[in-house]
């Protein structure tokens, strides 16, 4: 049995218009006003080397947490799919093989939703803030891969089959690290995507209930016999 509460959208770039950044003229958050206040101390020019920096590790962050999501909606779509294919799986499911369990897209909403909220957080200018959720993304998005069951992973090719590790740039981000602020990347689309697809397989019959009640599984149990015997 399995229920669904919304339909996943058209890929779209409305996420530019539901979530806005800070714009140009908003420059006041806290880390580039602790930068700019080091003007008069450092100099001008050692100040626009700092966010000259953070600029360029914002750009590396970002892109690392838009591929991140972009590999996980397609990892996500494959086991949506999957629920759909109860009759190929559902007998390793009822009978408790190692490593076969119920499909869950969702188990990707934890990733995305840490992802989202980083570069978010860097497109608003705090770097330190964006770079610590990215940190957490990566451990949810660690454990999402974990815990894909069987039938799922055989589907996945090599570079979708497991986590990311983490971007050089992460360790090199310091606790009030800032950067310029700037305009939210078209690839936050695919956290909305994950994130609105929310089918959850919730149970199934037991085997013993299935192989005696259910047409479909007994015919697929009889042409396995008839294979044999062939």
């Amino acid at each position: 049995m399995s229920r669904s509460t919304r339909q996943a959208p058209a890929v779209t770039d409305r996420l530019s218009t539901t979530i806005k950044p800070l714009g140009p003229e908003r420059l006041g958050d806290m880390g580039s006003r602790q930068l700019r206040g080091q003007a008069g101390r450092e100099g001008n020019q050692q100040v626009d080397e700092k966010l000259q920096k953070g600029s360029s590790m914002r750009d590396a962050l970002v892109r690392f947490a838009g591929d991140r999501l972009q590999a996980m909606h397609q990892v996500q779509s494959v086991e949506h799919a999957e629920m759909a294919r109860e009759r190929t799986w559902f007998k390793g499911v009822a009978a408790g093989r190692d490593g076969q369990h119920l499909p869950d897209p969702t188990r990707w909403h934890e990733a995305a939703k840490l992802y989202r909220g980083g570069v978010i957080a860097m497109c608003n200018g705090n770097l330190s803030q964006g770079a610590a959720l990215l940190d957490q993304a990566l451990e949810a998005e660690r454990a999402a891969f974990q815990s894909v069951p069987r039938m799922v992973q055989e589907k996945l090719d090599h570079t979708h089959s497991h986590a990311a590790g983490a971007p050089a740039e992460l360790a090199n981000v310091g606790p009030a690290a800032a950067c310029p602020v700037t305009s939210l990347p078209k690839e936050l689309r695919f956290a909305e995507l994950i994130l609105n697809i929310d089918d959850i397989k919730e149970q199934t019959p037991p085997l013993d209930e299935r192989v005696r009640g259910n047409a479909w599984w007994n015919e697929e149990e009889e042409d396995q016999d008839d294979g044999e015997e062939a």
